[in-house]
């Protein structure tokens, strides 16, 4: 019995690694923020900075049932002012690593959720092409 549809209907995480994201065979050498109807941004803030940042405004006005955190490789904890920001939009709120950020983007838009994504890039030694 399949479970899953053929395709997603917004975008997919193709790959991901150190100093990249590819969405759907499309790579990037910037953080994104990304969401299920197609809509992606790239990113130039930290973690801290993108909490405040207009594109994660306008993302919040689309109101996604879950917002993504791929937080790199480095453990961040949402300062509490916030974490009630974004927990006042009625929306689930998950902060882990990039790689794994991707992987659940993936699974919960396959499962046609309004689910969106902050992808912050780990940084290393990997360099553009």
């Amino acid at each position: 019995m399949k479970l899953q549809p053929d395709r997603i209907h917004g975008q997919t995480v193709t790959g991901h690694g150190i100093g990249w994201l590819a969405i759907d065979g499309e790579r990037f050498y910037q953080s994104l923020l990304i969401d299920w109807s197609g809509q992606r941004m790239t990113y130039q803030a930290s973690f801290y900075d993108s909490l405040n940042s207009t594109e994660l405004t306008a993302l919040l006005q689309m109101q996604p049932e879950i917002l993504l955190i791929g937080c790199g490789t480095q453990k961040i904890q949402i300062p509490p002012a916030q974490l009630a920001r974004l927990a006042s939009q009625n929306m689930g709120i998950e902060v882990m690593d990039t790689a794994a950020a991707c992987r659940t983007y993936n699974v919960l838009a396959s499962e046609n959720r309004k689910v969106a994504a902050i992808l912050l890039l780990q940084q290393g030694s990997e360099q553009k092409p």
